[in-house]
């Protein structure tokens, strides 16, 4: 009975490693062969919010947000879909890099400058290692207990495939400033 109980135990533990590697595999082959973006013109400040209504309402009160969007609107010409989960995982991330204990603050805001759009995404968080800075957006690495390494792999993927570039700048133990760089879209580019 014992014998029994434990090749039991032993087979729940290999089919759940085995789930484990296939969800890996499948997120490698999502990263391999990424949908190709399909570009729409529309509004940045609007999408931003939406980012920021979510978690503004969602998330622990230990963690305060901030929001800043410029007053006229501005309008981009990439995939809303992608760049909407590229800002939830940032998002996501600053939220986990915050310590249990004490007060947690994000900011969200979208600046210009030429012809060029800026957002950030801000966290009082741990701040990202110097040893493992420059590995941040190279799949397959990832700081956590579980995942597969890809989330911000795939961000750099969708941002430079939008025409535009993701950076960071980061302190130990006082916090990490991600920024998405994208070209404004204008009424020129139409008549191109």
């Amino acid at each position: 009975d014992e014998i029994e109980h434990h090749i039991k135990k032993v087979s729940q533990t290999v089919v759940e490693q085995i789930e484990g590697l296939a969800k890996i595999a499948t997120e490698f082959s999502n990263f391999a062969s990424m949908p190709k973006a399909v570009n729409q013109v529309f509004e940045l400040n609007a999408c931003v919010r939406s980012i920021y209504d979510l978690h503004i309402n969602g998330t622990q009160s230990a963690i305060l947000f901030d929001l800043t969007l410029l007053e006229t609107p501005l309008f981009v010409n990439a995939d809303k879909a992608q760049l909407i989960r590229v800002l939830q995982n940032l998002v996501t991330n600053a939220i986990q890099a915050i310590p249990v204990s004490g007060q947690g603050r994000i900011s969200l805001g979208v600046r210009t400058e030429a012809s060029k759009v800026f957002i950030k995404i801000a966290d009082n968080g741990m701040g990202i290692p110097t040893n493992i800075q420059e590995l941040v957006f190279v799949p397959n690495f990832t700081t956590k207990s579980s995942g597969s390494g890809l989330g911000l792999a795939i961000c750099k993927n969708i941002i430079t495939a939008a025409g535009g570039k993701i950076s960071f700048t980061t302190q130990e133990g006082i916090g990490t400033t991600f920024t998405i760089e994208l070209p404004i879209y204008t009424q020129e580019e139409t008549k191109k």
